[in-house]
């Protein structure tokens, strides 16, 4: 973070909900705030939580934008969400947050 020192990913097994045959991954989290995003993180994923089946997931990032002027100064940020197992529809979604706003990166290695 941009007042810390480089923020270490926190990395740990868990069980996965997917199409396919894998139960488990390692999963990395990495906590960023949005006002850190760039363009390099467009196409990597944040983690995202469904309250209705309690499912946690990643959604991709589509596209980044900073709004530096405005009413509203922050970033906006485009999101696909994946379908889920609970009946829920693939989805693309859209957000403007604060520059403070933490989002955590994830990457995951199932098995």
């Amino acid at each position: 973070m941009s007042d810390d020192a480089e923020s270490q990913p926190d990395v740990y097994v868990t069980d996965v909900v997917r199409d396919g045959p894998e139960t488990h991954a390692v999963v990395s989290n990495t906590r960023i705030k949005a006002s850190e995003l760039t363009q390099e993180h467009v196409g990597k994923f944040v983690a995202c939580h469904d309250e209705d089946s309690g499912a946690n997931y990643g959604a991709k990032i589509l596209r980044i934008a900073r709004r530096d002027e405005g009413k509203a100064p922050g970033v906006s940020i485009w999101l696909r969400h994946p379908a889920l197992s609970s009946g829920r529809p693939a989805r693309d979604g859209q957000a403007h947050v604060r520059f403070d706003q933490e989002f955590e990166l994830i990457e995951m290695m199932p098995w």
